[in-house]
């Protein structure tokens, strides 16, 4: 039985190469709860920070990952308090163990704030566990939630040890994806100005990479960062919000320095919900200053060829020619310092926006 359920999750897991660990675990924590059946309420995909304990989760299937998820900063605020996660640091070698296992005063957890405020209220009286990647910038696992106090049989562990080796090598391609993504859009940023800040962050707020010629300053003034460490408390605010925000209805934020000496312009890249992206960092007066370039006539063209307008269409509006429109455009893109159309309209509503708000 272990066999054939485990031979499912495998093929599972090879099927291809996840585009990160959320696709990753709607496709896998799905077969690993009807493996093991009622026993099992759900399951969760980990990633940790060491050094910070900054945790991320996803988790299978929907129902309980909203549940999980609508309390998780209490989780965050007492994981500490969690005796399988304290086991899986230290022991990463060997698991698959259960919380009961670790955790065999049983009295002693049910009185911990973490299992008050948040595990009983989830339904939540066990958990089997395995860590899929150990070291580096964070650590993995897969967890699975049951309903009872020992609920988790010797056949469910052994499913779970057969698994683990699978999870890993899956959890690696979704990691390498999830960087190719970012290290594109890093790229892509990086090209709009040569008086840029650029900082890739993964899913965990973490930064991954930061690049440009205005490092140094943003570094002293809104800093310091490191890579594989979390944001700064202003510019992490900043991300989170922008990230819940569709990409038409982000604007560009102004984040004073600490001293109150200088001020930026941020703006968000990335998916609409996910914290993966990528922040760019400009200093306010230069991002003003490229728009400062622009004759009004080329202020209107940008205008027209921003709202979708053909070359046609805005030659025959302003009784040029549609080689001249495209001409124009050319010289546009060079004044801004943006490499395309798609940035430079990302640039001309970023600047409405920021009109507006004003």
């Amino acid at each position: 039985m272990v066999d054939r359920k485990a031979t499912e999750l495998i093929d599972v897991l090879r099927s291809k190469p996840y585009l990160d660990l959320t696709d990753l675990a709607q496709a896998a924590l799905l077969h690993l709860v009807g493996a093991m059946g009622a026993r099992a309420q759900g399951a969760v995909l980990h990633s940790v920070h060491p050094s910070t304990m900054l945790e991320v989760a996803v988790a299978e299937p929907s129902d309980f990952h909203r549940a999980m998820q609508r309390d998780f900063a209490i989780y965050q605020r007492h994981n500490m308090q969690q005796p399988l996660l304290r086991y899986c640091l230290t022991h990463p070698d060997e698991t698959p163990v259960t919380l009961s296992q670790c955790a065999p005063d049983r009295r002693r957890w049910e009185e911990t704030a973490l299992y008050r405020e948040y595990f009983r209220p989830l339904g939540v009286k066990d958990q089997l566990a395995i860590v899929t990647n150990f070291g580096g910038l964070h650590h993995s696992g897969v967890s699975v939630s049951g309903p009872e106090r020992g609920c988790f049989s010797d056949r469910d562990q052994a499913l779970m040890r057969v698994v683990r080796d699978e999870f890993r090598v899956a959890v690696e391609r979704a990691e390498h994806q999830m960087y190719l993504r970012l290290s594109q859009d890093f790229e892509a940023q990086l090209q709009t100005s040569e008086q840029v800040a650029v900082i890739a962050v993964d899913r965990l707020g973490l930064v991954r990479m930061c690049s440009g010629a205005l490092w140094g300053i943003v570094d002293e003034c809104l800093g310091p960062f490191a890579r594989g460490a979390p944001l700064p408390a202003a510019l992490a605010d900043v991300a989170r919000h922008l990230a819940g925000v569709p990409p038409s209805s982000r604007r560009p934020y102004v984040v004073p320095s600490f001293a109150g000496d200088a001020s930026f312009v941020v703006l968000w890249f990335g998916r609409h919900g996910d914290r993966e992206g990528v922040l760019r960092i400009d200093l306010a007066h230069a991002y003003d200053d490229r728009w400062c370039r622009l004759q009004p006539d080329e202020v209107r063209l940008m205008s027209l060829w921003a709202s979708g307008r053909s070359a046609d269409s805005i030659g025959s509006e302003l009784r040029i020619s549609a080689k001249t429109v495209h001409n124009k455009i050319n010289k546009i893109y060079t004044k801004l310092d943006v490499p395309n159309q798609r940035a430079a309209i990302r640039e001309f509503y970023g600047r409405r926006l920021r009109e507006a708000s004003a």
